[in-house]
């Protein structure tokens, strides 16, 4: 095969494989997105619902209080006063409520009209209607009824059927509770409101039932007013259903209370997977995301389903743009390749070609031939060589001797070639190492830090809330900031050094790794407690976030490098917290004994094990138990025995699938004297 065909098949074969992962990371990528907008639309969702529970809690309580003020009562108190005057209070009130629901009654139309302009009907008129709809345009509550202890109305902000409640289940279920929230109704023919009915005990201090208080919370317009505040999509839909799937309010045009029940993915509403992928009925990819009313403080919910849809064409947008911008980018680059390798391959071949004949010409005897080559690569070395060689061979009148003394040299100078060719390929593999170490131990610290960042942010977001607090005191902004300057901060600061001074040290390390055949070593005493517990706090982060509880005991020193022996244990502390059995809780232990002069360490974990078939091939370079699960490059335990050995001690291994594993490191112990 011609070198020009080696070239473009190389080329392509390497763009091919760039196309093919570049593809590869934008089916990842889509996937990625759309489970993560999934996640944000369940939130969505979550949040909507949350805020119309808090609004119900928050128009409940805001009402409720109304019954608890001294002049509600007295004018309460008052009419039950006077029902008390009447010679029959029963008689009463069924005259009343016959003409008040008879076909005309002049008397009933008068008494109704006093009712609702009387003080106290004028009063929660202006308070809790008329307020909100020039607030913010719209009827919060409707309907806002108090009758005495007997059930007879005694003020009303609108008209209503009848006089007398004390038969009606409301009634009687508020009389037995403090609060009584009925199921949503339906449709109010005087205000128009789609409201849930709620009731309220009218009571003194002493708890004495003077009388009760009704209204309807107009659910509709605290909807719409979530829903603007939420939408975060332009084709985002919103739906509320009650949990047997009627609806309450679309964002769509809709009928109030309509049966919901029957849609295809309905029963996907009732599974624990808040968010799925479907198809519309105008036959669009949708992604749907719902949550369900959970209640707030005193307001207990409802059960009502929320539901958030969005086009999975606007979703996925980025994703197919990347994909596009790749294939246009293939094309380019295999373009540009083909050119590269045309304008390499003519380059070589030209190059070639005269070597080629000026080497033929020079094998037919022509010693005067040179060969000419403006280049200074591979191949113009060669033609030097040949240029030289044939001048050698034109001036060969040396003896035996001389060619003898020659020939060494040659041998001397291709032994030193070979040499210098060995030191080469150690310090290549040297550099390798660096690189894949320092991605493989790096890590931990870095995730400590950001762990931590993550914190300090937190808490840094908490000073601004009470800095930009204009109602909070100074006592009280100097107990919430108090917390977070004394212990969260410092704390968090902390860790982050220990973890700036972990990497610090292991990027050291890493450049005396780099020369293990000649590298100095630091051997010293070690204090093995100290230097295990700054193992534990630079992994402390991912040993809380994993639930995995440390047992240490007490070590004894040896002798050895503190900073390559802190990666020993560092990396095989990591290698426990990855490996850890999800089915129970992890648990690591640490330990040591002295046995024949030696210094024996012990890391136990109850992960999931290895294979007797993997244990005497982990400590091989790359070797990794499960490539496609697991992070890392396979080099940790590799360095680790290196590291080891260097320093005249060892590591083996015993395990047994899902039992766990134990890491067993001898080193010299600590000298005496």
């Amino acid at each position: 095969m011609k070198i020009s065909t080696k070239l473009y098949a190389g080329f392509l074969l390497v763009l091919a494989l760039t196309a093919a992962l570049g593809f590869h990371i934008s089916s990842m990528n889509s996937k990625s997105l759309l489970e993560n907008v999934g996640r944000e639309a369940v939130f969505e969702a979550e949040g909507i619902m949350k805020r119309i529970d808090q609004s119900i809690h928050d128009k409940i309580m805001e009402v409720g209080a109304a019954t608890r003020r001294n002049w509600v009562i007295s004018i309460v108190a008052a009419s039950n006063t006077r029902f008390e005057q009447l010679e029959n209070i029963e008689d009463y009130l069924a005259e009343m409520e016959s003409q008040w629901t008879g076909a005309s009654s002049d008397m009933a139309n008068t008494v109704q009209q006093e009712l609702m302009s009387n003080d106290l009907a004028n009063e929660l008129r202006d308070e809790f209607i008329t307020f909100h709809e020039t607030k913010d345009g719209n009827r919060s509550l409707a309907n806002i009824l108090i009758t005495n202890r007997y059930g007879a109305s005694i003020a009303q902000t609108d008209q209503i059927d009848h006089f007398r409640h004390d038969t009606e289940t409301w009634w009687q279920e508020s009389k037995q509770q403090e609060m009584y929230i009925e199921e949503l109704g339906g449709m109010n023919k005087i205000s128009h409101t789609q409201g849930i009915p709620v009731s309220f005990r009218i009571v003194d201090d002493t708890n004495n039932f003077f009388g009760m208080l009704k209204t309807e919370i107009d659910i509709k317009a605290k909807i719409r007013s979530v829903e603007l505040a939420t939408k975060h999509y332009k084709t985002s839909q919103i739906t509320l259903l009650t949990s047997d799937g009627r609806v309450i309010y679309r964002t769509r045009p809709y009928r109030f209370m309509e049966d919901f029940s029957s849609w295809k993915y309905f029963n996907r509403l009732q599974g624990k997977d808040n968010s799925f992928a479907g198809i519309s009925q105008g036959n669009k990819e949708k992604l749907y995301s719902f949550s369900r009313s959970k209640g707030y403080k005193h307001y207990p919910g409802s059960g009502w389903i929320l539901m958030v849809e969005n086009d999975l064409d606007e979703v996925m947008a980025p994703a197919r743009s990347l994909r596009n911008k790749i294939v246009i980018t293939t094309l380019i680059l295999i373009l540009l390749g083909l050119l590269l390798a045309f304008f390499i391959s003519q380059t070589i071949i030209r190059s070639l070609s005269k070597l080629r004949e000026g080497v033929e010409r020079i094998g037919k005897g022509d010693l005067a031939h040179k060969i000419e080559l403006d280049t200074t690569d591979e191949v113009g070395q060669l033609a030097h060589s040949f240029n030289e060689m044939t001048r050698n061979l034109k001036n060969i009148t040396a003896s035996r001797d001389e060619l003898e003394t020659e020939i060494a040299q040659r041998k001397q100078v291709e032994k030193e070639r070979t040499k210098l060719t060995a030191e080469i390929t150690r310090k290549n593999m040297e550099l390798e190492q660096i690189v894949y170490v320092t991605s493989h131990d790096l890590r931990s610290p870095l995730v400590n830090v950001q762990g931590f960042s993550k914190e300090l942010e937190n808490a840094i977001k908490e000073l601004v809330d009470v800095y930009e607090d204009g109602e909070i005191s100074g006592e009280e902004a100097k107990k919430k900031v108090a917390p977070l300057l004394l212990e969260d901060i410092p704390e968090s600061l902390k860790y982050i050094q220990k973890s700036i001074d972990k990497m610090d040290a292991l990027l050291a390390g890493l450049l005396g790794l780099s020369r293990l055949g000649r590298a100095i070593l630091d051997i010293e005493d070690c204090d093995m407690d100290r230097l295990m517990k700054d193992v534990l706090a630079s992994v402390e982060y991912q040993i809380n976030a994993s639930g995995v509880i440390v047992d240490l005991s007490p070590l004894p020193p040896c002798r050895g490098d503190a900073d390559q022996l802190n990666q020993v244990f560092s990396n095989i502390i990591d290698n426990a917290l990855k490996y850890f059995d999800p089915d129970r809780p992890g648990r690591i232990s640490l330990s040591g004994q002295i046995k024949n002069g030696r210094a024996v360490y012990c890391v136990t974990d109850n992960g999931i094990g290895i294979a007797a078939e993997h244990q005497n091939k982990i400590f091989e370079l790359f070797h990794r138990l499960n490539p496609a699960a697991s992070s890392g490059e396979g080099l940790g335990l590799n360095i680790i025995s290196r590291i080891l050995e260097r320093q005249d001690g060892k590591v083996w291994l015993e395990s047994e699938p899902g039992k766990g594993s134990s890491f067993y490191v001898e080193l010299p112990g600590q000298e005496i004297g």
